[in-house]
């Protein structure tokens, strides 16, 4: 079949509308890194307009950083808001696997209990996000400090 790519519609206004797309990927070399300079190495390359080009070619995916590269042609129907900016992360970038989200989303699906499931997403959410939580308030005050 030959079938384009589109954005699902999400407001009464296609000017409302957003791609969500989640670019999955990361890079990182550990401080513990014994062979540091290697890592680097091999994240230079990875990084390499070409390397990234031929990522882009095999997965049909979107660039993880900003370079004239050419998106795949199944790609078509979204370039717009690719180009534009125009792009929204899933959901699921903002909570940890340990959550098990997914589990959470199964219970709520068998039993209907939106109170239930509201009170123990945002109870686990601050469960597992304290540490992130914690350094957000120490910034807050320290911002608050200086004025």
């Amino acid at each position: 079949m030959n079938i384009d790519s589109f954005v699902f519609p999400e407001g009464d206004t296609e000017a409302d509308n957003v791609l969500n797309s989640g670019i999955d990927l990361q890079f990182c070399v550990m401080e513990a890194c014994g062979n540091k300079e290697a890592a680097y190495e091999v994240l230079r390359f990875l990084l390499e307009d070409e390397s990234i080009q031929t990522y882009l070619d095999e997965q049909d995916a979107i660039p993880c950083r900003e370079g004239d590269f050419t998106l795949p042609e199944t790609l078509t129907g979204m370039k717009s808001y690719i180009e534009e900016g125009r792009m929204a992360d899933y959901q699921d970038h903002y909570y940890p696997s340990e959550m098990s989200v997914d589990a959470l989303i199964q219970t709520f699906l068998m039993d209907q209990d939106v109170d239930a499931f509201l009170t123990k997403f945002d109870t686990d959410w601050k469960r597992y996000n304290r540490d992130v939580i914690r350094k957000v308030q120490e910034y807050e005050a320290s911002q608050s400090a200086q004025f």
